[in-house]
């Protein structure tokens, strides 16, 4: 038998490959533990499906912009244009078609601000938390772990990438998240425990 559910294909033959982001809709919501992306606020609502290339949900006073194709983070900003969080030209953490074996990679800046005037600062630059990342990932296996209270199968994707500040100031960090076929990814887990998110309750609109 083969299953077709929101851009997904499994099968005895066909092992688990997803092709496309969820078709998702405004309305949907995706609820987390405590905070998504270093931002304290928990429940996202989608609002905009592709709006000049761009997924919307908002929280609150918040707005999150994600890539329409791929889901993959953009910004948070305030309803004032605060912005809480950024990447440029986005984080590149999902890619498609996606399968066990599937690597991608990609740079970006990014920039971190808590919205209240003091910055995230382990290291401040011209009053703001501002670094390049260079960012690998692969998908190394298919997990069985509960999403809002149900079991189901998630890809496991690995990311390790180095960062810098400045020429005098580097690292690198590693992260780990899982992407559940037709809800999206659920949960991750990144050596900087402020980007840690888990999804605790989800609702797509009929389809």
């Amino acid at each position: 038998a083969v299953i077709f559910l929101s851009g997904f294909v499994a099968s005895a033959q066909n092992p688990l490959r997803v092709e496309k982001l969820p078709d998702l809709k405004p309305g949907d919501t995706r609820e987390y533990a405590d905070r998504l992306m270093t931002v304290p606020c928990r429940q996202w609502t989608t609002i905009e499906t592709n709006k000049d290339g761009y997924l919307v949900s908002q929280c609150k006073d918040l707005r999150l912009y994600s890539t329409a194709d791929t889901f993959n983070a953009v910004k948070i900003i305030r309803a004032d244009g605060t912005v809480l969080v950024e990447f440029k030209p986005f984080s590149p953490s999902v890619s498609f078609p996606m399968y066990v074996g599937k690597q991608w990679s990609g740079r970006y800046t990014g920039i971190v601000n808590n919205g209240n005037g003091r910055w995230f600062a382990d290291f401040v630059a011209n009053g703001n938390l501002r670094w390049e990342g260079d960012k690998r990932c692969e998908v190394k296996s298919v997990e069985r772990l509960r999403v809002a209270g149900v079991l189901t199968d998630a890809f496991r994707i690995e990311c390790s990438e180095d960062w810098k500040v400045n020429f005098f100031i580097q690292g690198k960090a590693h992260s780990t998240s899982w992407y559940a076929p037709g809800i999206g990814l659920v949960k991750g887990v990144h050596s900087d425990n402020r980007w840690d998110y888990v999804l605790t309750n989800y609702r797509n609109q009929q389809r």
